[in-house]
């Protein structure tokens, strides 16, 4: 379910920054160059660091065989939980600046920005929620800090 959920919502993303933002962003007549150069750097930035999470990432479970002390893999997950955190509040506070930004320019792009952003912020939050837990969180507390 999580995973339709954040193919949904990279989907509304990439439909409504592709379709609607880019469209207003050669309106304002920025060089064509580059805002390409920007496009591509942005893409690029992330899949490299998607790169690097899944190089850091293990699948290594309790009881299957490894042998390393009791407790490994909760503290190898608590990190995660942190990183999580660290990684969710800077990606909010740039979804605050291009939300602002929609709307400077145009309020009706920035009515559709702000409900993409909802509609790719719920399945976020909910795996949030779900990692904070596997690293070892309470609900209560990984509620609060999500």
């Amino acid at each position: 379910m999580v995973e339709r959920l954040v193919s949904l919502s990279v989907g509304i993303m990439l439909s409504t920054s592709l379709l609607h933002a880019l469209p207003e962003a050669f309106d304002s007549g920025a060089s064509p160059q580059k805002l390409f150069a920007t496009l591509l750097a942005g893409l690029l930035t992330f899949f490299m660091l998607e790169k690097l999470a899944l190089l850091r990432h293990s699948h290594h479970h309790e009881g299957d065989g490894h042998h390393h002390a009791h407790g490994h893999d909760a503290k190898e997950a608590g990190k995660s939980g942190w990183m999580i955190l660290i990684g969710d509040g800077m990606h909010n506070f740039t979804d605050g600046i291009l939300i602002a930004a929609a709307f400077l320019a145009n309020p009706e792009l920035g009515i559709v920005t702000a409900l993409a952003i909802v509609a790719h912020e719920i399945p976020t939050e909910i795996g949030d929620f779900i990692v904070l837990l596997n690293a070892g969180f309470s609900r209560m507390r990984a509620y609060i800090f999500n």
